[in-house]
């Protein structure tokens, strides 16, 4: 499957919706990254983020450490909690390199199976 993203900020609630799909390739996550620091503009301090890794399968390295990078990068742009859905299997691996990969790093993130598990962390 090609690789694909969607993403959304929804600026009244200072939330960002994504989801990630396929096998990417690095111009794919430049656009992805581009886009999405293009809409940290956005942000206020405090936000957060919902992402959908459930059709993402495991990348090749490169991609998988820029994808780390990610989480990395929101939270240097002020994000308070972030939440990962992934297929449950890899929720139960928590610490596992795949979390790492996904840039899992510290309490503020958070890997889940459901959306409504993934709102209620970042909801606090």
């Amino acid at each position: 499957m090609v690789g694909t993203y969607a993403l959304h900020w929804d600026t009244d609630t200072n939330h960002v919706d994504f989801a990630l799909a396929g096998l990417w390739d690095e111009s794919l996550m430049d656009r992805w990254l581009a886009e999405l620091e293009d809409s940290l503009e956005h942000a206020r301090p405090g936000w957060t983020l919902v992402g959908d890794l459930t059709a993402y399968p495991a990348q090749e390295d490169l991609i998988a450490e820029r994808q780390a990078r990610m989480m990395t990068m929101c939270q240097d742009h002020g994000m308070s909690r972030g939440a990962l859905v992934m297929p449950r299997a890899a929720v139960l691996m928590e610490g596992s390199p795949l979390h790492r990969q996904a840039g899992l790093i510290d309490e503020a993130t958070k890997a889940v199976a459901t959306r409504e598990e993934a709102l209620e962390f970042v909801q606090g």
